[in-house]
């Protein structure tokens, strides 16, 4: 289950509207709900909250902020040699 720091560094690091981001990433790497068709903002919401636990949706949400944080470093070393 997701608690307030992690939460927090989802928000930081995908920005606050992370939910389609998250969603993109379910669908690209075909993971589907088991009750509903598809995963809705609120699904999204109550996950990463802490009100609902789904470990294959949370292990999916760490592994895309890990290589969005990746990216973002990457970005931030390139810039730094442009300066």
């Amino acid at each position: 289950m997701i608690n307030e720091t992690q939460k927090e560094a989802i928000c930081n690091i995908l920005g606050g509207k992370y939910s389609a981001k998250i969603i993109a990433h379910l669908e690209k790497k075909e993971i589907k709900p088991m009750r509903n068709k598809v995963f809705t903002p609120k699904i999204i919401q109550d996950i990463v909250n802490g009100r609902t636990e789904n470990t294959t949706v949370e292990i999916a949400i760490v592994k895309l902020v890990k290589a969005v944080k990746n990216q973002n470093e990457k970005a931030n070393k390139q810039l730094q040699t442009l300066l």
